[in-house]
């Protein structure tokens, strides 16, 4: 995969360490991604670290990968500004943060996520956040009124606080058509990216 990643027409490259790769396999994870970017330095697509959740492992990550200066680093399951200031605190100030809003208490805390401008972008976790607000994933269709709210809601308050807003990870990557639909509905309320 990393070796695809100059062919793809992508604006940004997401490099998972978090719930792609098993437990066993993170450790070789982590050390291939300092690889790629040792050797990537002038690549022309952002790349962006997503490390593992911060009580798993996420603060060692991030201080590792401090010295190999991806372009950001994304957080999963972040809840609270008090991360989110952990986080820079810990973070190299050149690098940017990316937050994964997929926890109810993230959703609650939304507008107050945004500590300082290093906050760029903000990824909506649409099947964790479900779950964790205990609505089924049967939801996820266009023309659901819960998931345009969600979507609404995810975009408008993003970009009031000057945060780009990334819609949620289609995983139905057999189903292009669909997936053309979901660009195009998305499209139609205001987002220009999705993962």
């Amino acid at each position: 995969h990393l070796e695809k990643i100059s062919e793809l027409e992508a604006d940004c490259i997401i490099l998972n360490l978090e719930d792609g790769v098993s437990s066993e396999d993170k450790p070789l994870a982590l050390a291939l991604c300092a690889i790629y970017l040792v050797k990537h330095k002038e690549c022309s697509k952002k790349l962006v670290v997503r490390i593992n959740a911060l009580d798993e492992g996420g603060y060692d990550e991030i201080a590792y990968l401090n010295q190999f200066m991806p372009d950001a680093i994304r957080v999963p399951k972040i809840k609270t500004r008090k991360e989110v200031e952990s986080v820079l605190a810990l973070l190299d100030e050149d690098i940017e943060l990316h937050l994964s809003i997929e926890t109810s208490e993230a959703w609650h805390n939304l507008a107050t996520l945004r500590v300082n401008q290093r906050v760029t972008t903000f990824y909506l976790g649409i099947l964790d956040l479900l779950a964790d607000l205990r609505l089924p994933q049967s939801l996820i269709k266009i023309d659901n009124a819960t998931v345009n709210y969600i979507l609404t809601h995810f975009l408008v308050s993003s970009r009031a606080m000057g945060v780009k807003a990334v819609s949620f990870v289609y995983q139905e990557f057999e189903k292009l058509d669909e997936f053309c639909k979901w660009i195009k509905y998305e499209k139609s309320l205001g987002y220009d990216a999705k993962a």
